[in-house]
């Protein structure tokens, strides 16, 4: 997954799609289902700037 690392992307949040850069890939420890974290081009309502989603959540732009 470190090929997603420094990746263009577009994920779902609340049915709206946002934007944003991969700065960090991770796994989950019970399965290892990789993760990225995302961050927005734009902050959440909470303003929130990262988001950690499934690595197959996420689509390249």
């Amino acid at each position: 997954m470190s090929d997603l690392d420094g990746a263009r992307v577009a994920v779902t949040l609340d049915g709206e799609r946002r934007t944003g850069e991969v700065v960090r890939t991770t796994y989950t420890t019970k399965y290892g289902q990789p993760l990225v974290a995302v961050a927005l081009d734009e902050p959440l309502p909470d303003g929130r700037d990262r988001y950690l989603a499934r690595a197959d959540a996420v689509e390249r732009v």
